[in-house]
């Protein structure tokens, strides 16, 4: 969106309606940040979330428009202790997270977590292994942010 709307910008077009959209857009990444923190019944300091996956278009690895980051960050204001997983864009995510945990896999991502948050439509996390995941974490809250997974299929697996 962002790039669409500055081609329109350069070539002296109306945008208001595109930039109404990307300010929509700006206000619900804290509000989903706030939606993962009512999850966990209202308080997440001290918790240890996960967010295995930051990339939210597939085929890329620009993280610096990603709802994520501003997930991430409402969640490390509130005083969780956050471990995060991008199998694309390391480099950036250390850039731009450089104090938050980054394992090497999203299963190493989720191990030992109170709660996991699924941000990203991409293949690598629509493919997890419920079970395996259930096994890995401490807690038993998955938070699916993108409608990926069947909530009675995640409730069945634990």
């Amino acid at each position: 969106m962002l790039a669409f709307m500055k081609t329109v910008q350069d070539n002296d077009s109306p945008v208001r309606i595109f930039e109404a959209v990307v300010q929509v857009n700006d206000q619900r990444k804290p509000v989903m940040g706030h939606k993962v923190v009512h999850a966990l019944n209202g308080s997440v300091r001290g918790e240890k979330v996960a967010l295995p996956g930051l990339i939210f278009k597939p085929a890329t690895e620009n993280i610096k428009n990603a709802h994520s980051i501003a997930i991430a960050q409402t969640l490390i204001d509130a005083g969780t202790d956050m471990t995060v997983y991008n199998p694309e864009g390391m480099k950036l995510t250390q850039e731009i997270m450089p104090t938050v945990e980054k394992p090497d896999s999203s299963y190493d991502a989720v191990k030992d977590v109170d709660a996991s948050v699924i941000v990203t439509e991409r293949d690598a996390f629509r493919a997890l292994d419920l079970k395996k995941l259930a096994r890995v974490m401490k807690g038993d809250v998955l938070i699916d942010l993108r409608n990926i997974y069947n909530p009675s299929e995640v409730v069945q697996t634990g």
